[in-house]
């Protein structure tokens, strides 16, 4: 990402990198985490990819990979508290 691609994104509605509703491949994932050495993962959005990051945390403890996984929330709904 540069400067100049984010620099007016907050005027636009969706995402530019992409996302999807539905389930994902935890070994796709794992095999990705492994191949770039990610020691670190920030995900951001609501309940149901944090859901997602929580099977990522938990696959990645069961095959002993040393990865923090890290939510941020992201909602559309303004529900999550102190934030206006």
């Amino acid at each position: 990402l540069t400067n100049e691609l984010v620099e007016n994104i907050h005027h636009e509605g969706g995402t530019i990198l992409r996302s999807a509703r539905g389930g994902f491949d935890i070994e796709k994932i794992l095999d990705f985490i492994r191949e770039k050495d990610i020691q670190q993962l920030y995900i951001i959005g609501g309940d149901g990819t944090h859901r997602g990051a929580y099977a990522i945390s938990e696959a990645c403890i069961a095959n002993e990979l040393n990865v923090a996984v890290a939510g941020i929330p992201k909602t559309i709904d303004n529900d999550v508290d102190f934030i206006d």
